[in-house]
């Protein structure tokens, strides 16, 4: 893993809670939670098949389906490490306007999760 003054430069949410283990920043910054991105695009897919999501427009609210829920709680679970690593505040972002496909890009359903409002 390279580092510049102690700052973690990778790109993937995943390599980027990978490098902040067991430790803790002032602030930490969450990018691109959009849906397909994170959660990943398969467990978005899986979650398309077994009709256990509610899509909009621009958003995804998760319904809990029976058979998703491990699948689901092992992203949650990568959602909270990044979490709960800033001592400060931590921001999250998400990417508006369309895909390469020119679909609405939509918005994570963590991020709809109702203990995150």
């Amino acid at each position: 893993m390279k580092t510049y003054d102690g700052i973690c430069r990778r790109t993937s949410c995943f390599n980027y809670y990978t490098c902040g283990e067991r430790l803790e920043w002032e602030y930490v910054i969450i990018p691109r939670l959009n849906g397909f991105a994170f959660p990943s695009s398969h467990m978005c897919r899986s979650c398309k098949e077994a009709n256990s999501c509610n899509e909009g427009f621009d958003y995804c609210k998760f319904t809990y389906a029976q058979s998703l829920k491990k699948a689901f709680k092992e992203e949650l679970s990568i959602l909270y490490v990044g979490i709960t690593r800033a001592k400060k505040n931590v921001f999250f972002t998400v990417n508006t306007g369309a895909n390469k496909w020119n679909h609405s890009k939509t918005t994570s359903c963590l991020l709809n999760l109702e203990a995150l409002s």
